[in-house]
């Protein structure tokens, strides 16, 4: 996506694309649930042309995972297990993304970044304030060639933890060994994204899009298919076909990694990947899609993603 989005949820992807918006104003839902419905993930997001060379975007995200049992009063001081104890409380994280981009004086060029505002919260236990900020660029040009690059949680994302009614829990979780948790900062590392693509008008019904994107991680060693002992490098790709630019098939694979399978005389190296499917639709006025990611791994849960996108143009 970093390469060629241009709708309002450039403002998440490459704030550049924010500058290539086809509608003068747009708002866009989504809900995910990821894991078989475990977490679910919504976004809305509101954009609007600022000028012919610029625009800007509103995005609201939120993920959770609601009804967790809480089972830290299951136990009586008499010893007693009392299941009238148990309630329930939520895990959320909030993103208030607020965003801009602008082409250059040629057009071919667009460059963009946004401000972001973090609120997360773990029921009553506490919670953060968090702050950061994206920067991404773009080149498009006539003959369908797409270059995008994007910088994530640029000079760090931070979150200020804070916990409350901690010496009410302090006896559980002292007697059941957990640690007491404390205030603290956290720090996101920058993570960047470059990406190239191109379309190709195959007839005058058929076209195809394709894309390739590292994600270039900074936060140390990981379980990547290129990983050193501070960078991380992981691949995405992704191929989309057209019919008059109404009908969308979509296929995809990222999340490469590179797994230890026990075998009977030893742990065998094994690099596993998820594949990713979706189909769209788009009229003048509105477009909506559905993706279905971890299809065909049997390791994993599937994972549905449906968005709707509705485009206010003036008569």
């Amino acid at each position: 996506m970093v390469a060629q989005t241009n709708d309002v949820s450039s403002g998440f992807w490459n704030p550049a694309g924010l500058a290539r918006m086809e509608n003068y104003r747009q708002i866009s839902l989504m809900h995910a649930e990821y894991f078989s419905g475990i977490a679910n993930y919504d976004y809305l997001g509101f954009g609007f042309k600022v000028n012919e060379q610029s625009g800007a975007s509103v995005n609201l995200i939120r993920l959770g995972i609601d009804n967790i049992p809480n089972t830290l009063a299951l136990i009586e001081p008499s010893g007693n297990v009392n299941y009238n104890n148990i309630t329930s409380f939520s895990a959320t994280d909030f993103a208030l993304l607020l965003g801009y981009g602008a082409k250059s004086y040629r057009g071919d060029w667009s460059f963009g970044g946004n401000a972001k505002i973090i609120r997360r919260r773990v029921g009553n236990f506490g919670g953060a304030w968090g702050f950061g900020a994206d920067v991404g660029a773009q080149y498009q040009d006539k003959d369908g060639r797409k270059f995008g690059v994007s910088m994530k949680d640029v000079g760090s994302t931070v979150n200020f933890w804070r916990y409350k009614n901690q010496d009410s829990l302090a006896f559980i979780f002292t007697t059941t060994g957990n640690a007491i948790p404390k205030s603290s900062t956290e720090i996101t590392l920058p993570r960047l994204i470059v990406g190239g693509g191109y379309r190709w008008e195959a007839n005058d019904y058929l076209g195809v899009t394709g894309e390739l994107d590292l994600v270039v991680t900074t936060d140390g060693k990981r379980n990547t298919l290129i990983s050193g002992s501070r960078f991380g490098v992981d691949p995405m790709a992704g191929l989309e076909v057209d019919y008059q630019s109404t009908v969308f098939l979509r296929a995809g694979i990222n999340q490469f990694q590179r797994n230890a399978l026990l075998n009977v005389s030893a742990l065998a190296p094994s690099t596993t990947f998820s594949p990713n499917i979706g189909v769209g639709i788009k009229t003048r006025i509105f477009q909506l899609d559905y993706a279905l990611t971890n299809a065909g791994n049997q390791n994993s849960f599937f994972s549905h993603i449906i968005s709707l996108s509705v485009g206010l143009d003036p008569e």
